[in-house]
């Protein structure tokens, strides 16, 4: 048996859009059965054809619902990989002197983001008087 992969967590608006989706493939249950049910003569055909394009406007709705969850979710799951990708940039800056931060930080992408976090930081730490703990010198 093939392996399925792990079901990702899914955003807030990701799980909304799911939660839609499944709203409307619920309401469209009855509707198919309606539909059967004028075929097989169990009621009038005439509202049971007349219903046929509502239950697939209520279908494709679902399936556009569908794609706008799976959309979210590719989106919130590039937004996460971004972050982490920054991190790792940032804990290599951290090394790296101002001027050649400010440089990096002018330019967008994830080496510029990541070098006005690090900078970010290190305004944060000489406002709030951090003193670097320096190993002791021998005089």
């Amino acid at each position: 048996m093939a392996e399925s992969r792990p079901r990702t967590e899914l955003g807030p608006s990701a799980r909304n859009y799911r939660r839609v989706m499944w709203l409307v493939v619920a309401v469209s249950l009855p509707l198919f059965a309606f539909i059967l049910a004028g075929l097989k003569g169990l009621v009038p055909r005439e509202p049971a054809v007349a219903a046929t394009p509502v239950l697939f406007a209520c279908l494709a709705y679902a399936a556009w619902m569908g794609w706008r969850a799976h959309q979210q979710t590719l989106a919130d799951r590039e937004r996460a990989g971004s972050r982490a990708m920054i991190l790792v940039i940032a804990a290599q800056l951290k090394t790296q002197d101002e001027s050649t931060l400010r440089q990096m930080a002018t330019k967008k992408g994830p080496a510029g983001a990541a070098a006005a976090w690090v900078l970010k930081g290190r305004g944060e730490r000489h406002s709030a008087g951090f003193q670097p703990h320096l190993p002791p010198t021998e005089a």
